[in-house]
């Protein structure tokens, strides 16, 4: 009666939420309260369905006596999280795992060992027996999970200086760091089995399963492998397209492949997901991945970081949380633990799976400096801490065959840039720099050599239209322009002193040619109707040189002012293109937009505010290069077309005019934006221009209602109401 009554006034939890019962975790969730596990960690709550009483219960000694136990073969038995016997539950996506029990051994002495007192004890145990017994080692392949002890982990030391020297066999013992995980020793798969099917009674169960059918995955599939695999050549296509005939590829990582795909595939591969924009598809692959990620559901490491990797390709908003910089900095932190920074030379790993971790770090390496150079923040990983060999080209060949050469030579030459790109960070931009001459003359020389070593099959020399070869060359040059941008951008437009210092980081005529071969090389793209294939750093790489060219707008005299606005017409038009498959590329095109209506209305009217510099200022100093205005009428022919090669070359639509009997530049295109300044006669008075585009004073009565009809004639789509 007593025991009934303690029952009653204390109600005993009896189910337990799915993610405390994955993680084997104490729960005290109810039938309309969460559980505090999943309050703190902000995740849905979701009971399991218990199958207490629903078989026929066998007597507590037969169920003892029916127990196995381990072999003599194993050190000890598997670790397991401890807990109280009556807090064990079942769930319905992963096969619950019964911890195996056996009485502590006794020894001769009388004392228990330790793998049986502590049973976590025993995976510690199995690493330190595989270092003082090197006869014992298992090769590491992409078959064996692995562990990473750091040098100054305190069992490395144990380890690799104390026991290692005084028990090894080996007459000369050398260090490992990377560990093979025998069968049966890692807790964190134990009980884990039919993976995938698992994943999809989970994204089932939470009303977010989507698949696509089997023919429009297999060419979606094609269309990755071929327009973005190359750039970070991770996945092996042959395997991958085995595993998804076969049922057996990770949903996590497929759903993080199909949300990039469907960012860069055409509207007739679109239509085939059933799905009704780009923007919608791509959020419903996302979606998936990202829930299975947090639910814990990918128990090899490997496939969870290529699947983040792929994630910080998504960007839901200019205030995002959960950005590429994000979920970038956790695949880097998910590679490192594995020991993915560190060389693998003397870990006893197979050819093929070290090729794999080094396509993997370098994919990451480059995909991180080009993301810290686009948004400002600082690079994940530091290169003091990195030992891995470079990528070479045999690295690629294990995916991508030699006449696929295009493609893997871009690989290996992008990981070479990354250094370099990583140097002008770090060098320039970092919080504590040294404002060093020759750091810059060094970062400028590497540029220059590299350069000049970029081999034949990626020499730029135009795009086919037809086979569509190119277009890597293209992306390599778009990554090397926007480097030279970041070194060499002046600092201010309104320091007259810096901008002539040679001693400054800034070098305006390396910046501005710079700018010049990025819009180049947008005019090719665009007209060979490939900007939806461009990589994402084609958009900060434009977002620069639109920088440049607006300080042209600023710093020039007419005629450096028409040919600026040229070369940012073609930029902004490829923003426009590229908006659709990067939303990033719409924001960035809204911001200019801006932009250039502001300068119109500063630029067609006289400045009020005192403190703005005259253009005569900096007359003998045209943007366009070290020519006076009038060097440069004399280098146009009638035409106005460069016909000295020392003038930077520009990939502008042509400008139809010339100069008249006056001396005067007269321009006959009717090719023009709204924004464009009307091809006004350069006088003295009106040689004043905004030396800073973001200040607000002197603009036009309604710059916004001007602005609205800009927005409508570039079709810029609403992101925040898609």
């Amino acid at each position: 009666m007593t025991r009934n009554r303690i029952e009653e006034s204390v109600p005993r939890q009896r189910v337990a939420c799915r993610r405390c019962n994955t993680k084997k975790i104490k729960c005290n969730a109810s039938g309309e309260t969460a559980c505090n596990n999943c309050l703190a960690s902000n995740t849905e709550c979701i009971l399991i369905n218990s199958q207490r009483g629903r078989y026929t219960r066998r007597h507590t000694r037969t169920r003892a006596a029916n127990v196995p136990t381990l072999s003599q073969q194993q050190k000890a038995s598997i670790a397991v999280d401890a807990r109280p016997t009556g807090s064990k539950v079942h769930s319905p996506i992963l096969p619950s795992y019964q911890p195996q029990v056996r009485s502590p051994q006794v020894g001769s002495d009388g004392s228990t060992s330790v793998a049986d007192r502590d049973p976590n004890g025993a995976f510690y145990l199995h690493i330190a027996d595989q270092t003082v017994n090197p006869t014992n080692n298992q090769r590491i392949t992409d078959k064996v999970r692995t562990l990473f002890l750091g040098e100054s982990f305190s069992l490395t030391y144990v380890v690799h200086d104390v026991l290692s020297p005084f028990l090894s066999n080996a007459p000369r013992y050398k260090k490992r760091l990377h560990f093979p995980i025998g069968e049966g020793y890692d807790p964190s798969v134990v009980g884990q089995h039919d993976i995938v099917q698992n994943q999809r009674i989970l994204l089932q169960e939470r009303n977010l399963l989507y698949q696509l059918e089997p023919s429009t995955l297999e060419r979606l599939l094609g269309v990755f492998f071929r327009w973005f695999n190359p750039a970070f050549p991770i996945l092996n296509p042959s395997e991958c397209m085995q595993n998804c005939r076969q049922n057996e590829m990770s949903l996590l990582v497929l759903n993080a492949v199909l949300m990039v795909t469907v960012t860069i595939c055409d509207d007739e591969e679109l239509a085939l997901t059933r799905l009704e924009n780009r923007h919608q598809a791509r959020a419903v692959f996302y979606h998936q991945a990202k829930t299975l990620f947090d639910s814990d559901m990918e128990p090899d490491k490997i496939n969870s970081v290529i699947a983040v990797f792929f994630l910080s390709f998504w960007w839901g908003g200019p205030n995002d949380e959960k950005d590429s910089w994000y979920w970038l900095g956790i695949a880097i932190g998910l590679a490192q633990s594995l020991g993915m920074h560190r060389s693998t030379a003397r870990s006893h790993m197979s050819e093929r799976t070290a090729r794999q971790w080094r396509r993997i770090w370098w994919s990451l390496r480059v995909r991180d400096v080009l993301t810290s150079g686009s948004i400002g923040r600082p690079q994940h990983f530091s290169e003091r801490d990195c030992d891995v060999e470079m990528l070479e080209l045999e690295d690629i060949y294990d995916i991508y065959t030699e006449e696929d050469s295009e493609q893997a030579h871009y690989a290996h030459q992008i990981a070479r840039l990354s250094i370099i790109f990583s140097n002008i960070i770090v060098s320039r931009y970092a919080a504590r720099h040294a404002d060093s001459l020759s750091q810059k003359i060094n970062l400028e020389k590497a540029l220059d050599n590299f350069r000049e070593q970029i081999p034949r099959p990626l020499q730029y020399s135009g795009i086919n239209p037809d086979s569509k070869k190119g277009l890597w060359s293209a992306m390599l040059l778009m990554a090397f322009n926007f480097g030279v941008i970041l070194l060499s951008r002046p600092p201010r437009s309104i320091d007259i002193d810096t901008v002539i210092n040679p001693e400054s980081w800034g070098n305006h005529l390396m910046a501005q040619s710079a700018s010049n071969e990025v819009t180049r090389l947008m005019e090719d793209l665009l007209s060979a109707g490939m900007g939806r294939l461009c990589q994402i750093h084609t958009i900060p790489a434009l977002f620069n040189a639109l920088a440049m060219h607006v300080f042209s707008i600023c710093m020039s005299g007419a005629i450096g002012r028409e040919l600026a606005e040229n070369r940012a017409r073609t930029c902004m038009l490829g923003l426009r293109c590229l908006q659709e498959s990067w939303p990033v590329s719409g924001w960035i095109l809204k911001l200019w937009v801006d932009i250039m209506e502001r300068l119109k209305a500063k630029l067609s009217c006289t400045p009020a505010s005192s403190d703005i510099v005259p253009h005569s200022a900096y007359r003998g100093r045209d943007v366009v290069g070290d020519f006076t205005t009038q060097q440069l009428r004399t280098q146009l022919n009638s035409n106005g077309s460069p016909v000295s090669p020392s003038l930077p070359t520009t990939a502008a639509p042509p400008i139809n005019g010339g100069f008249d009997d006056m001396g005067t530049f007269r321009s006959n295109n009717t090719r023009l934006n709204p924004w464009v300044l009307p091809n006004n006669d350069y006088t003295p008075g009106q040689d004043q221009l905004l030396p800073n585009m973001f200040v607000l004073d002197c603009f036009s009565q309604d710059p916004v209602a001007e602005q609205l009809s800009f927005f409508d004639s570039l079709n810029v789509p609403d992101w925040d109401n898609i």
